[in-house]
């Protein structure tokens, strides 16, 4: 125990203070007193021995009895010291050497020490009595960590386990704090950007450093947004790497909270995207040139179609004389209309050929032409194959049969 924080000479001369100091106290406090003055010349072995052996406990609070496992502070009085701290434990003989090496005079030390089985953490202050080279007694106080300790020690293991996996993974990973500090940056971030993880927790800003300008902005927004919002984002963006070489990264983040939901920072995960871009542009290049090229061979197509169909085979008819593109303008200027057309000519000058040229050319082009054959048709059959019949009109009617006019409805007839 240091002057700084009990002047034990002054409370003794006060002993109704003392007393009092001592009860109220919610940290441990103990003197061990010993039968015969140790020298301090002696070996540490020598001393730990007689330390244990001549050592009995003459003052302590309650505070010290419940940690050694003790109700009431009277029932340790006069115990030996070798009773409390068993040096067969060898926890309790390394904290025991550990006051001897120090020369009976600690300050906020721990030492893990076994009273009645259980184990202790605890934080001490020592300070040893001596006169003229030799311990006359031993004055301490001590604080119970052993819950703050286990805290730690699962936090330094939790810690571990997170960096073992993060330090290990391909993407590079961040842990942002409140501050915009960083809390934590995984190795990967040197294979990606080329920059040492040190350089960006020494200096955060360096990020927006190496962000495209052309992206800058919508890093920013996005940024701000997830400390503000504490929601999970994603965002896309490209970087100069060390090396000068342009780099895309994927970006996911989310908030971090702590036991009792208050807000800890963002957690990012940042992935090296550069060859799937990289493959998606030339993807996107490669099928807007193929549809550029799909575009003309259509238009080259149609075009070399109505070359063909006017220049040498107009719906199947070959021709080039005056009198024949003649007829051929006279079939195109009739055909968007809805009139009646009488075609004139011998056997075998191609009257069906111009029928269907202006039926093709007309707004009924894509339905079927109907053709009617008169002079192959019996004269008492002509009547029912125009306008249809119905089932058992004549005999022979079996079925009822639709009459070629109604077959032509929203087509084009032709009747020879």
């Amino acid at each position: 125990m240091s002057e700084n924080k009990i002047n034990i000479p002054e409370l003794m001369r006060n002993n109704e203070l003392f007393q009092t100091f001592m009860e109220e106290s919610i940290e441990p406090i103990w003197c061990f007193e010993l039968d015969k003055p140790i020298s301090l010349d002696l070996p540490e072995d020598e001393q730990f021995n007689l330390f244990l052996s001549r050592a009995y406990l003459i003052e302590n609070n309650r505070a010290y009895a419940q940690v050694v496992g003790y109700e009431r502070r009277e029932d340790l009085l006069g115990m030996r010291l070798s009773e409390i701290m068993p040096p067969s434990i060898p926890e309790n003989a390394e904290s025991i050497k550990q006051v001897i090496r120090a020369g009976y005079n600690l300050r906020d030390f721990v030492t893990v020490e076994y009273y009645k089985k259980k184990k202790i953490t605890a934080l001490n202050n020592i300070r040893g009595v001596i006169e003229d080279g030799k311990l006359l007694r031993l004055w301490g106080t001590g604080r119970d960590i052993t819950a703050q300790k286990a805290a730690e020690d699962e936090l330094r293991q939790a810690e571990q386990r997170y960096r073992t996996v993060a330090d290990f993974t391909y993407d590079w990973e961040t842990w942002e704090n409140i501050n915009s500090s960083f809390n934590y940056v995984s190795p990967s971030f040197e294979r990606i950007t080329g920059y040492r993880v040190q350089q960006l927790i020494d200096r955060p800003g360096m990020l927006n450093e190496i962000i495209l300008p052309d992206h800058l902005t919508q890093w920013q927004e996005h940024r701000q947004a997830a400390h503000t919002r504490h929601e999970t984002g994603e965002i896309q963006f490209r970087i100069r790497a060390k090396n000068g070489q342009i780099r895309w990264i994927e970006h996911i983040c989310q908030p971090v909270h702590g036991d009792q939901g208050e807000y800890l920072g963002v957690r990012a995960s940042n992935r090296d995207i550069t060859a799937r871009k990289q493959s998606e542009i030339m993807l996107r290049s490669a099928y807007t040139e193929i549809e550029q090229l799909k575009n003309q061979i259509e238009a080259e197509s149609a075009y070399l179609q109505e070359e063909i169909k006017l220049e040498h085979n107009f719906e199947n008819i070959i021709g080039k004389s005056e009198s024949l593109k003649y007829v051929l303008h006279s079939v195109e200027q009739v055909a968007p209309t809805d009139t009646p057309v009488i075609i004139m000519g011998e056997t075998g000058t191609g009257k069906e050929l111009l029928a269907r040229a202006l039926h093709k050319l007309s707004p009924r082009g894509k339905r079927a032409l109907v053709k009617v054959n008169c002079a192959a048709l019996p004269r008492e059959l002509i009547e029912s194959e125009l306008f249809g019949r119905e089932k058992g009109a004549f005999t022979g009617a079996t079925t009822t049969q639709a009459g070629r006019f109604e077959l032509a409805k929203g087509s084009t007839i032709f009747s020879g």
